[in-house]
């Protein structure tokens, strides 16, 4: 209903997730640019995409088998100028059984990742080369179960 009464030229709707950890993720202060892509993606669980930007764009990019919708999004958000707007609601509670929440996939999830920010021109290649360390450290404190409780205490001193 929110999305049919909507009369700007928006394609993209996204909203907030929980995860199956009871984790809510808020996209509510979020500024889809590339910084924000950089770093973090929209959960495609939690968009709704209009017909007619599959048709101008084409469906997800299977060659990237693991986050096809994250090169989705770089296509149509940030190199398309493609309109996107936050909706403040719950869409989608999201399981993490999935092959972008398996450690074991991090590696090529990560080089994924790299390769889509390089080939549109958003990192170099040493930006990588870190961006492949910081993600394997995440990737070592999660599989430690270190990540969550090193979030909270981050969080926790940020709101102070």
């Amino acid at each position: 209903e929110f999305i049919h009464k909507d009369k700007n030229s928006n394609e993209i709707y996204y909203g907030d997730i929980l995860y199956d950890n009871g984790e809510l993720v808020s996209y509510k202060k979020s500024v889809l640019n590339e910084k924000f892509f950089i770093k973090k993606t929209i959960s495609h669980q939690a968009t709704f995409i209009k017909k007619s930007l599959f048709l101008r764009y084409g469906n997800y990019n299977e060659k990237y088998r693991i986050i096809s919708d994250y090169e989705f999004w770089i296509k149509t958000i940030i190199k398309g100028k493609v309109k996107a707007k936050y909706i403040p609601i719950l869409i989608s509670v999201f399981d993490q059984g999935g092959m972008s929440s398996d450690y074991r996939l991090a590696k090529k999830q990560i080089k994924e990742r790299n390769d889509i920010l390089i080939n549109y021109g958003l990192i170099n290649k040493t930006e990588a080369t870190f961006a492949k360390i910081r993600w394997s450290f995440l990737t070592i404190l999660k599989r430690l179960k270190i990540y969550d409780i090193t979030r909270k205490i981050y969080r926790r001193k940020v709101k102070r």
